[in-house]
């Protein structure tokens, strides 16, 4: 999967030709652009913004080419315009465009006519693509102004690349324009497609060891406050399990461990297995808790951990956030926490709070300068210099996510209830729940899942 969530093109895996191949007058390729507005279902937030004013045409195409293994290939990718003089264009080129191999023209499109199509909400253009020998195709991406006044922004949240098994069925939703249609259950997920060196299939769902029921840990008596503690190897699966006791109403546990490998491999019936360090921590608690995981590391790697009950996976974070957060209501009993790496080896602290998610020191409250108050957010936050958002809340559980754009000026994106855990700002709207990480740097400035915005 491409997620769009690097600060140049080159870092996504992506290369741009100016003008495309016809040599006109280059449009704007904007990456780690704020989507959150535009595109409602991204889970980041980030993405691209392509902008294109009469006559220009963006174009770009990922540097690695897709390894299609003489299967069908599904492209898939999220967008959405401010204006419709633009034609968006999904494409599949037979060959590795990055080198020249193999190139001879062949290429598979997906082109509306207009992005009127795409103004009105979020969209996913979706292309199947099979190419005769060789087995490699690269993956474009074009945007050509077809007004004759005005400059058009294309949002692209992410793209998807699915290789799809000949000898199974799917059903129609995979191929849906809607974005919150999912993929099938399985046996039916298409197989994950991962190019070397830079991986462009779907993020795994990580295949972790089987688990049998063992013996329950002993329990260790739950006392409030921040409770340190040192992984100890080996911890490498359930009967291994690193004991961290009880955690206690308002309590902390401040645990710092190594991952000393990661990485997934194919085995022979196509599943991705999980082949790097896994540890493995158990606790419990005595009374219902809500009760807050903060995972952040130190190294170039994307770290991921599964909360487990009875054998079972309840819970899990393994997306691409960094820090990994979570925060979920427990009932009295013995859980499992297991921490994978899906690429590289890197120090951890992970941070369990009962009450809420905790900061790096293990506290609960921001700094004393800047209380838990929401109406810090109130007001238009603005990164770089151009007008990102504006929030407002009503201070009772009330809010709206207003976004911007030069034509249409404010427009409210969003509504619903929101809650803090600090540092996690809840927000629930249209049947769903979005965590952001939020910090309070200075009164007019927050972080927001990692990046700074300053208030006008």
């Amino acid at each position: 999967m491409y997620e769009f969530d690097q600060t140049d093109l080159f870092s996504n895996g992506w290369k741009e030709i100016p003008g495309g191949f016809t040599g006109a007058s280059p449009g704007t390729v904007s990456p780690l652009s704020f989507v959150g507005p535009f595109i409602p279902s991204s889970q980041d937030k980030v993405g691209l913004r392509i902008i294109v004013n009469a006559g220009q045409v963006a174009f770009i195409y990922g540097l690695d080419p897709i390894q299609t293994a003489g299967a069908p290939i599904l492209l898939r990718v999220t967008v959405r315009a401010d204006a419709p003089g633009a034609a968006v264009a999904l494409a599949a080129l037979k060959g590795d465009l990055s080198s020249g191999q193999a190139v001879d023209g062949s290429i598979a499109t997906h082109i509306p006519a207009t992005a009127s199509s795409l103004v009105e909400g979020e969209r996913r253009l979706v292309l199947l693509y099979q190419p005769d020998s060789p087995d490699v195709v690269t993956p474009i991406i074009q945007v050509a102004a077809t007004g004759q006044s005005g400059a058009v922004s294309v949002f692209v949240d992410k793209m998807d690349v699915l290789r799809l098994d000949l000898s199974v069925s799917y059903p129609g939703s995979i191929f849906s324009s809607s974005p919150a249609e999912g993929l099938p259950p399985a046996p039916s997920t298409p197989t994950p497609v991962f190019p070397t060196p830079t991986p462009i299939g779907p993020t795994p769902t990580a295949v972790v060891p089987t688990h049998t029921p063992t013996t329950v840990p002993p329990q260790v008596t739950p006392t409030p406050g921040i409770i340190p503690v040192t992984e100890q190897e080996p911890n490498d699966s359930q009967a291994q399990a690193q004991n961290l006791g009880g955690l206690a109403p308002g309590g902390t546990i401040n645990v710092t461990g190594r991952a000393t490998s990661g990485g997934f491999q194919e085995d022979q019936e196509g599943n991705l297995r999980y082949i790097g360090d896994a540890d493995f921590y158990s606790f419990n608690i005595s009374s219902r808790l809500s009760v807050g995981f903060r995972l952040d590391w130190t190294a170039q790697a994307d770290l991921d951990f599964y909360i487990l009950s009875g054998g079972q996976v309840i819970d899990k974070e393994d997306s691409t956030n960094r820090p990994a957060v979570l925060e979920r209501t427990l009932e009295p009993g013995d859980y499992l926490l297991i921490i994978i790496s899906y690429d590289n080896p890197s120090d951890y602290t992970l941070i369990l709070t009962a009450g809420g998610i905790a900061g790096p020191t293990g506290a609960a409250t921001p700094s004393a300068a800047y209380p838990n108050d929401v109406s810090l957010l109130n007001g238009t936050f603005y990164q770089d210099g151009d007008v990102a958002f504006r929030y407002e809340f009503d201070g009772e559980g009330g809010y709206q996510f207003i976004g911007y754009t030069p034509l249409s000026g404010d427009v409210v994106m969003e509504q619903g209830t929101y809650s803090i855990s600090y540092p996690l700002l809840i927000l629930n709207h249209d049947g769903q729940t979005e965590r952001h990480e939020l910090k309070f740097i200075r009164e007019d400035e927050i972080s927001l899942d990692g990046r700074i915005y300053v208030k006008g």
